[in-house]
């Protein structure tokens, strides 16, 4: 769907992509995690502080083979594994898509990061934003 809808929403909901225990487990363990500081916008000397846009607090997450123990985050690594198979899997079906338009383009999502993000819950904002790198060609990351 993702890619074969040019004016798409952007997202695709999968049902039941972790299951139920898995969920639970990455529940659990997100609300256990103490390395979180709140988010900020921009960057460096320009980086500042605004509940109103960002009201969530972050951690980066290590990919899954870095745990120091497998049964320590045992729901997030499942979580971090399944997103790279989802990653491998659009990666190849873009190759493979016959859209004329396409056709000569690849798409090669490369290694990915992940963000732990919490949200009070007191009406705190998030605004949508790319993360922008200086090597960035220009695409940066949602």
């Amino acid at each position: 769907y993702i890619l074969s809808q040019k004016d798409g929403p952007g997202f695709v909901v999968i049902d039941n992509f972790l299951g139920q225990n898995a969920s639970k487990e990455v529940a659990c363990e997100a609300m256990k995690v103490k390395e979180l500081k709140v988010a900020g916008m921009g960057r460096g000397i320009g980086k500042f502080l605004d509940g109103k846009a960002r009201g969530d607090s972050i951690s980066w997450l290590p990919p899954s083979s870095s745990s120091t123990s497998t049964n320590e985050k045992k729901g997030l690594n499942i979580l971090l594994q399944k997103m790279d198979l989802l990653k491998n899997e659009i990666n190849k079906s873009f190759i493979d898509f016959k859209d004329s338009s396409l056709q000569h383009k690849k798409l090669n999502i490369g290694p990915l990061s992940h963000q732990l993000a919490c949200y009070p819950g007191d009406g705190s904002g998030y605004v949508r934003h790319r993360d922008a790198y200086p090597s960035d060609d220009g695409t940066g990351r949602w």
